[in-house]
Order: structure tokens, then sequence, then C-alpha cells
């Protein structure tokens, strides 16, 4: 048996999300069905207060208690009101999608939750995330960021200061390859034979300080969580193989 490999390196202006965002419970299974159901929502009564005492566990508790008094109010013939921070995964279907984000959704059930790795699905979660973008920030700003989601190491063994799997968001006009292919043997590494001096973007500080404050608003209203680093230029490598 041979061993596989494969490299790829950039450097990009991006925003690191935390490895919680998918090691729950139900893992990227969940991450997916989340950014498929994303929709901008109003602040409830007493949410802007809660966020300013007591940050996301303030919102949350309001929001627990906003549902717990509908589902009071709903009586014996109400249907049950699901808690909005923890929602059954057993419940769903892809049904109650329609147009692509139906096809997306049935591409995951046709998958299967034990062969849901990020390697097998980080293509639908990456075009589920481009729905949710777009309701938040709209069709032309949305353009201007992605997300991105990598696997790395050998036979899933990541070096020290390295990771095994990541994602991260990135500001797309900051993206920056070689856009070359060096295959030998069984890999390759996203660079072209030769020397090649690739430029590297240079921004305003206006735009790169617009590109920051967005990327910290997407972290925060669609994932929900408050980034746990800052946003800035890296070069991202990826090396995997097995």
């Amino acid at each position: 048996m041979g061993f596989d490999w494969g490299v790829n390196v950039s450097v990009e202006y991006n925003l690191p999300l935390d490895e919680s965002l998918w090691q729950g419970e139900w893992g990227l299974m969940d991450l997916a069905l989340k950014l498929l159901r994303w929709k901008p929502t109003s602040p409830l009564p007493g949410e802007l207060a809660s966020r300013e005492v007591g940050g996301r566990d303030g919102v949350k508790r309001q929001r627990k208690k906003a549902a717990q008094d509908e589902k009071g109010s709903s009586g014996s013939s109400g249907a049950p009101v699901e808690d909005p921070e923890d929602p059954p995964w057993s419940s769903w279907s892809p049904d109650e999608f329609t147009g692509r984000r139906k096809e997306l959704a049935d591409e995951l059930v046709n998958l299967g939750e034990d062969s849901c790795f990020m390697g097998n699905v980080d293509g639908e979660i990456a075009e589920a995330f481009q729905f949710a973008l777009k309701d938040l920030l709209g069709p032309d700003q949305s353009k201007k960021y992605c997300l991105t989601l990598e696997y790395g190491g050998a036979y899933g063994e990541a070096d020290q200061g390295a990771q095994e799997e990541s994602a991260r968001l990135i500001y797309t006009p900051s993206l920056t390859r070689t856009m070359g292919g060096l295959d030998v043997g069984r890999g390759g590494v996203n660079v072209p034979w030769g020397v090649k001096l690739t430029p590297i973007p240079r921004f305003s500080a206006a735009e790169e300080a617009e590109a920051r404050v967005t990327l910290m608003k997407i972290c925060k209203e669609i994932f929900g969580v408050a980034p746990t680093e800052e946003p800035a230029w890296r070069l991202a490598t990826c090396a995997h193989g097995g």
C-alpha cells in the first residue's frame, strides 16, 4: 500500500474558528444543520440588555425563558417548543428545506452521520455557510467572505503547533495562492515547478478595519460565539497523508 498525500499553502486575512463549533455532540452534521437553518433574528425584548450584562450566557437565558413562556402559554394542546440553543438532531428532515438547501441536506443524510468527516463534508458545509452569509450581509458583501475547512496530519496525527482539523473565515480578496500544481507520485503541492514570486495584496487601513469588524460580526451572529482569536494576516499550510 502506498502513501497518498497533499500539501496546500496560502496567505490570507482570516479569523480561525474554535474547534468546539464542530466537535460537540453531533459534530459536523449539527454545524451543517445550523447553517442551513440560520436566519437573521431581531433581538428579543430585554436581549440587548442581557448582552450588556451577561454576555452570551445572558442571551441564552433570555431565549430559554422566552421559549419556556411560549410553551407554558400554549396550553395542553400546543406543540412542544424546542430549546433554541439545543435543537434535537433526530427531529429534522431534509423536507424542511427547499431548493439547493434541500439538496445539501439530502447529500448529508445519504452520507450518514458515521461517515461525516471533515474531508467528506467540507464542501457542503462551506456552501451552507454561504446561504447564511448572504442572509446576513446581502448578496454583494457576502461574496467577499468564505468559510474554509481543512483536515491534515499523517494518518490523522499532526505535528506540534499544528491541528488535525481547522475551520476559518477568510476575507476572500486577501486569499493568495501561487495557482500552480506540482504532482509527484501519489501526492502534490499547490505550487508550480520553478521559481514564482506571487504578490501579496495590500489594503488600506480602512478596508482592513472593515474586514476585521465584519469577520467578528460573522462569527458572533452566525456561529453564536465570540472569537477566541483576532483577525490577522496568516500563512496557512495544510499537509495531509495516509
